[in-house]
């Protein structure tokens, strides 16, 4: 585990408009206006207003992914890092992505063209 720096900068994510996702057998991409990309391979979870809706982990990542499509189109109100080891990605009404650093040899999640890799 890399582990999330609590002052890790995530504010390039702002106002970002989700364009499409890409799965894999082993990655989920996220693409965003101005060639943006968040590739995650970890734990994550979407939650709403009244708690989950989806979630997946390193060894399950596809289970709930089609439930991700909810986001395509929506823009990123905030991003926090949640030290030591997740980020929130808000997409207000639609909801709040949480990616987990949760492996000890493999890179998590990446964010480009800022190069950050978790």
């Amino acid at each position: 585990m890399f582990g999330v720096a609590e002052d890790i900068d995530l504010s390039g994510l702002v106002d970002r408009k989700l364009q499409s996702i890409s799965v894999s057998a082993e990655r989920l991409e996220l693409d965003f206006d101005d060639d943006w990309s968040l590739s995650f391979e970890c734990s994550w979870c979407l939650e709403g207003s009244a708690g989950s809706i989806a979630e997946g982990d390193r060894d399950a990542l596809l289970d709930d992914a089609e439930k991700l499509t909810r986001l395509v189109g929506s823009v990123i109100e905030f991003a926090v890092p949640r030290p030591p080891d997740r980020i929130e990605i808000d997409f207000g009404k639609q909801g709040r992505l949480i990616l987990i650093d949760d492996s000890e040899l493999l890179e998590s999640f990446s964010i480009d063209p800022i190069g950050i890799v978790v």
